[in-house]
Order: C-alpha cells, then structure tokens, then sequence
C-alpha cells in the first residue's frame, strides 16, 4: 500500500508515528471517527507525548477525548472491524493506568462493556483498585478473542499481576513468564511493553531484583515517556532511584515515584524536616501501599504495615513484599562490602525494630565503624537478643540463633564466654548482657543501632546486580575493582554463578567475561523506536 493513502493505525504499528501522526490529522472527518482510527489514535496515545503530538499536528487533536469514550458509553458505535476497536479501548485503558488518571479508566471501562475488550479493560481498573480478578475468567475471555492483536499476552501479564497481588507468587512467576513469552512472539509492541514490565515487578518480588533492574534500564532505553512512571517507580525499588529521577515523561504515576525517590533521599540525608513534607501522590491504592513500606523501612517513627510487622521486628532475613532490592542496595552505599543493608535500632523501653541503614540520620546516628566479618558473630548475638522478647534467652537459645546447631556446655563453654566478653565490649557504656536466672539479659543504658549480619546481601546476588546495571556483563577484574573484593573471592562467585547458570562466561578477546542470564527476557528488538523517538523532540 502507498504511505500517502494507507491508514494511520497500519503506520503506527510499523513505528512511523509522524506519518500515522500527519495522516490523522488530515483525516476529513478528524481523528478517531471510524474503528481503525480511533485504534490509531489510541496507539500513538501510548508512543507519543502529548507535548510531540501538538508539535507534530498543531493541534490536541490525534488524541481520544472524554467525549467520545462517553459516547461509546452511550451506546454510540464506531464503524469498520470491531477487533479494532477492542485493541483500541484496551490501549486507551493501558493509557490511563499508566497515567494515573482513574477518571478516565473508569470511562473507558464502561465505553467498553459490549465489546471484546471488556475484560482486559476491566482488568486494568480493578487491579490499579486492588480489586480481586478471576484471572482464569480473564485469559479464557482473552483466547475467545485471541485474534485482536496482543490481547491475550496482555491477559496473561495482569494475571501475572494479579495473581502477585494475592500473594501467589509461584503462579505470578509462571503467568509473568508466559505472557513475556507469548508477547515477544506476538510482536505487538505495546503488549510487550506491558508483559516485560510485568515481569520485572515479579520477579522484584521474587527476590531477583538484578534481573528486575536489567529488564528495566533496557526498557528505559527504548521506551516512550508515558511509561516512565511505570519503569521509574519500579527502578527506585530496586535500588535505583538516581537513574528513574533521569528519565522523561510526566503524569501522576511519575509524579508518585519522584516522591518515592525524594522519600529515599531525605531519609538518607537525615532531613527529618523534607522526609515529612513529602507529599502522597501514588494514584492507585497499591502504590500508596508500597510507599507506606518504604516509609516503615527508613522512618523508625513510621506506622509498620501489617505485611511489614513480623520482618521489622526480626523474623526472617529478606524484606518481604518487593522490598528486598531496595534494602539490599544499601550494602553498595559503604565502604564495607559485608556492611548489612539493615540495622536493628532500640532504645530504653522501647521494642527493637529493623530499619534500613540509610535511614540511620533521621536518628542522629552513623553505622558503628567496627562492624567486618570477623565481628559478625557479635553482631549476630547482640541482634539475637535485641529481637528477643524481653530481650533475653538462655545461653542454648542464643548458642542456636548465632551458631546454628545445639550448644553443649563442655565443648562450648569458653566459646560462649568469648563470645559474651566481646557482646560487653561492643556495646560498651549503651549497655550490658547480665545474667537473669538461667538466661542472659540485654540491658540498655543508651539508643543503640546494630548492623544486622543476618539480611547482609550475598556477594553474589552484588556481582549479579553489577552485572545488571552494567549492560549486563562483565570482567571479573571490572567486578573486584567496583565492589573493592579480591579478584579471587570474586572468581570463585562468578564460577558459582556459571555452575547455578545465573551467568554464563564467554570469550572476549583474551579474556573472559560474564554475561547475566536470563532465560525469558531479551531487551526490545526493534531499533526503529530510537529514531521515531529522537524526531518527535
């Protein structure tokens, strides 16, 4: 077909977005009066920022007004493939999540109800409510109509979500790796876009947060700015809030993550005064969910989230609920590598509680100095009680919690009394350990601010998240000299990393480097958005 007389949809799809872009404009009748316009219309919605639109029209026109999808609410009905039209109110609804516009969600969710879109439609606006989705309902509904391009990829990526939401990650890893799938075989730019972000939130929550970090950059990279918010939101809870404060685009979802990220500073700036100014932006309730536990892991003084109660009070060693890649991020802001992510603060009276290490100014405090791994041991007794109710234990129950196995008197009596002669001396004129009966007892004299060895992020999950904000590999020398590790120490963990196929190891040169392995995500082939991207500035 001749470009000057095709359809705009046909050459929005191919990524010539100023020619879809001047071909709607000149449309007779205006933009989005038939199906496949109004298909057209909703896609460069998704590629093309509203401030590139007006400069490549001259006018507000190529996008999908209120009153035509109230129209459509109305009972109106668009000419030509209906198919087209579903694809359309899906990407109009994807438009308004991503833009944190509930109003026009809503909208669309009801100009949608007798069409084949319904139910994805439907989907984005109860899972941005928390609302509970029949997730076999929804795929079942999206492979009735598998024929309306991406629809059933995208079905599977808010399954994903879903299913993430209702805490069943096993089921939310296998969906989001499916839709992943499904969606690069597809093609439909948009829905890839959706099911690769689907699958870095997974996998955030799934304590795999290198490869969250490299699905996003590479997503960052190709991406147009409505998905920012998305994409930002996402990289400040892994850890990388420097590089979401970089990208462009607007909106009240990347509104809410520059607020996460202004959280995050003033925490570890120790600005109690900026930290309370920090507005509540999050446009959907489970953003607002998650920020409440970024503030509960950086503010002592903040209400603790149900989710969060067990984790802050000592139980278990990764922060649950997505939060891992951002605690764990804190052992690269230091000079120790085995410095802990996590400290354990108390005070006279009051309950210990966990909280990240950059929060440690709102307090007044710095991380105590002498903290290495041949102090670990201590450090790990004196969490152990601090986490204990009343904080006390009796010498087997501390024994266990810091040596892991049964403690017997004879063999490990002068190890115990070592170990309770260094506890002292660390804690110095803060505190004592007393005996109370058959138990020891911590007494606190002072505040008190424990690094907590047992959340210390594994050398080699830093090695993977290097290798991940690093275009994905590298050399064991480059690795040793960022982390400050022996280039040995760091061999042995990249040979482990090969063994356990997180990585592999390729040839370069004379060398050898490690390229991080992932087994459903490969970065946005199409090379196309770069230059269509780079002429609408």
């Amino acid at each position: 077909m001749n470009v000057a007389t095709e359809a705009p949809l046909d050459s929005a799809r191919r990524g010539e977005l100023d020619v879809a872009l001047a071909r709607l404009a000149s449309a007779p009748r205006g933009a989005a009066t038939d199906a496949k316009s109004f298909a057209a219309a909703a896609l460069i919605e998704l590629l093309v920022s509203e401030e590139a639109r007006v400069r490549a029209t001259g006018s507000r026109g190529a996008g999908i007004p209120d009153a035509l999808l109230a129209s459509l609410a109305s009972g109106a009905r668009l000419e030509g493939d209906p198919r087209e039209l579903a694809r359309g109110l899906v990407d109009v609804a994807l438009h308004a999540w991503l833009a944190g516009q509930p109003t026009r969600l809503a909208l669309v969710r009801r100009a949608s109800e007798s069409t084949a879109a319904h139910p994805i439609v439907a989907a984005w606006d109860d899972l941005a409510h928390e609302r509970a989705i029949d997730v076999t309902t929804l795929v079942a509904a999206a492979q009735r109509s598998r024929d309306v391009p991406g629809l059933l990829a995208e079905a599977e990526a808010i399954a994903a979500l879903a299913e993430l939401s209702e805490g069943r990650l096993d089921a939310a890893r296998d969906r989001a790796r499916l839709g992943s799938r499904m969606a690069r075989t597809d093609g439909y730019l948009v829905t890839e876009y959706v099911a690769h972000l689907a699958l870095a939130r997974v996998r955030r929550f799934d304590a795999r947060w290198y490869l969250a970090s490299r699905i996003l950059d590479a997503l960052a990279r190709v991406t147009p700015a409505a998905w920012s918010g998305w994409i930002a939101w996402e990289l400040v809870l892994v850890g990388g809030a420097a590089r979401a404060v970089g990208l462009e685009g607007s909106g009240a979802w990347r509104a809410a993550s520059n607020e996460l990220a202004a959280m995050l500073d003033a925490a570890s700036r120790g600005d109690r005064a900026r930290l309370d100014g920090v507005r509540a932006l999050a446009p959907w309730p489970f953003l607002s969910r998650e920020s409440a536990r970024v503030r509960a892991l950086v503010d002592p003084s903040a209400p603790e989230p149900a989710e969060l109660c067990a984790w802050l009070a000592g139980e278990g060693r990764r922060a649950p609920h997505g939060m891992d890649g951002l605690v764990g991020s804190a052992s690269l802001l230091g000079a120790g590598l085995e410095r802990a992510g996590v400290v354990v603060w108390a005070e006279p009276g009051r309950a210990a509680r966990r909280t990240w290490v950059a929060g440690l100014g709102l307090l007044g405090r710095d991380l105590p100095a002498s903290y290495d791994l041949q102090h670990e041991r201590v450090l790990a007794a004196l969490v152990a009680l601090l986490v204990t109710p009343s904080m006390s234990a009796t010498e087997e129950e501390l024994f266990r919690r810091v040596y892991g196995f049964a403690y017997a008197p004879d063999k490990h009596g002068g190890v115990l009394r070592t170990l309770l002669y260094r506890m002292r001396q660390e804690l110095g004129a803060r505190g004592e350990v007393v005996r109370e009966g058959d138990a020891l007892k911590l007494r606190l004299a002072a505040p008190i601010a424990i690094p907590d060895p047992t959340t210390a992020t594994d050398l080699r999950e830093l090695v993977l998240r290097f290798l991940a904000e690093n275009g994905g590999r590298a050399s064991a020398r480059d690795v040793a000299e960022a982390l400050g590790v022996p280039l040995r120490t760091v061999q042995e963990a990249l040979g482990q990393l090969v063994s356990d196929e997180s990585c592999r190891r390729e040839r370069s040169g004379r060398t050898h480097e490690y390229a991080l392995e992932d087994t459903t995500f490969f970065a946005p082939t199409i090379t196309r958005l770069g230059a269509w991207r780079d002429a609408l500035r």
